[in-house]
């Protein structure tokens, strides 16, 4: 017997209608479900305070999509340990102590938040297999697929912006844009609704120590610095984030604040003139400071010629001194080579084009100290000297943030067919980095 039209439609209405929101949502599995956000957070602030409501804070459970990743106990340690030894040095945003006293105190129970943050420290310090690694690995995807489900239910912890920190700078490694973009601008956006980036608004927070404080803070000049990295191919590509005030405070030294003892009496200011004293995460969010101010200068230029070459000269001798400090660091401390100086060395490229000449002096380091030379050949010469230390440590130690300019050291030897030598150093040096980040590729 055939089936009439209108039956037919009749069946599908009542198949379409008999869909609920929990078979298609991806939250299906897990007790949080998407109203728990009160609208009054944006609505009505001041409501919200009233009522005393609270913000969504956990998952509830862990997605059985990202298990797999997260692991046992005993690997989860591994895998943090493993972060910290490789990782946290060029960018300390986690805290140690705090990580490794909840993870001891939480044998029969891991908090979601905390379970995403595991699988983007898993993930940073993935070593590429071979010459033809993708990295849109079943991890990632499950990393960022937890990461877009916090962002719309609105479960707000720090340390899923953490991992979403963590998650920007893989995509940046790798050159994987433009999600990499998108990612940090995302980050941006949740840390405004965690308050973060606005002094007052943690200071206010009673319960919390000067260690959480320190570690809200490194997770917003984290977002900043890579805020600017991501663009730094495209100087006049808006920015995710306003360029802080110059009494913004700096992050405190990066030992003392993994030591979580007593808070430091002094707290250096983003105006504060570099030293050694400072930690490499201060110096380092200085640096990304100046490169948004050469942003700014390149893209917005001023009406007033001399006022523009004024701004100009007052960057350039900034990021001399914020370099060189970067460099005598490198000398005391026995490093290989430090983000911020290849930040500045990055940014003082920029700011070359089309203003200063090739035979503008700048100090160079060599075995007996330091040399004038021309820019931008000097900058070129001491990106040759941080490729032939790569030999002294091990490439997972290595972060992302040399690529930029070891590619435009290459483009300058290349373009000025001098020192044929060097050239090849350098190239040998990318693809030595292409083998951890395929940026470098």
């Amino acid at each position: 017997m055939a089936i009439s039209p209108q039956s037919q439609l009749e069946d599908r209405r009542y198949n379409l209608e008999s869909l609920s929101i929990s078979d298609i949502s991806p939250f299906r599995n897990q007790r949080i479900q998407e109203d728990t956000f009160p609208p009054a957070f944006f609505l009505d602030i001041d409501l919200f305070k009233q009522c005393q409501l609270i913000l969504p804070r956990d998952f509830g459970t862990i997605p059985a999509y990202i298990q797999p990743f997260v692991g046992d106990l005993n690997s989860i340690r591994d895998a943090a340990a493993k972060y910290f030894e490789k990782i946290q040095p060029w960018m300390p945003i986690v805290a140690k102590k705090r990580l490794f006293d909840y993870l001891r105190s939480s044998l029969s129970k891991l908090r979601a938040d905390i379970a995403l943050l595991i699988v983007a420290m898993r993930l940073i310090t993935i070593f590429p297999v071979d010459s033809i690694f993708n990295p849109k690995i079943p991890m990632y995807v499950a990393a960022k697929r937890m990461y877009a489900e916090a962002e719309a239910v609105g479960v707000l912890t720090l340390p899923v912006l953490q991992a979403g920190v963590l998650i920007s700078i893989y995509e940046y490694g790798h050159a994987m844009y433009p999600a990499t973009f998108f990612t940090i601008a995302t980050c941006a956006r949740y840390a405004a609704l965690l308050g973060i980036g606005k002094e007052r608004s943690l200071f206010e927070d009673p319960s919390l120590t000067w260690v959480e404080v320190e570690e809200k803070r490194r997770v917003w000049w984290a977002i900043l610095i890579m805020d600017r990295c991501v663009n730094i191919g495209c100087p006049s590509r808006t920015l995710a984030t306003n360029e802080p005030s110059l009494n913004s405070p700096l992050p405190v030294d990066d030992a003392l604040w993994e030591e979580a003892g007593n808070m430091p009496e002094n707290i250096l200011t983003l105006s504060s003139a570099a030293s050694l004293e400072m930690g490499q995460l201060a110096r380092f969010a200085q640096a990304a400071h100046l490169v948004g101010r050469v942003y700014r200068h390149i893209s917005e230029p001023a009406g007033d010629q001399s006022f523009q070459d004024e701004e100009r000269e007052q960057l350039r001798r900034t990021l001399l001194a914020l370099s060189n400090v970067s460099l005598a660091e490198e000398q005391v401390r026995k490093l290989s080579f430090c983000s911020q100086t290849s930040m500045c060395y990055s940014a003082l490229l920029i700011l070359q084009q089309p203003y200063l000449a090739d035979n503008d002096p700048m100090p160079i380091l060599s075995g007996d100290g330091f040399h004038l030379i021309s820019k931008p050949q000097a900058i070129a010469h001491n990106a040759c000297k941080i490729v032939e230390n790569f030999a002294s440590l091990t490439l997972e130690a290595i972060s992302p943030f040399i690529t930029h300019l070891l590619y435009k050291s290459v483009v300058y030897f290349a373009e000025s067919n001098s020192s044929p030598e060097i050239l090849e150093t350098l190239k040998a040096g990318l693809e030595t980095l292409d083998t951890k980040w395929r940026a470098a590729g």
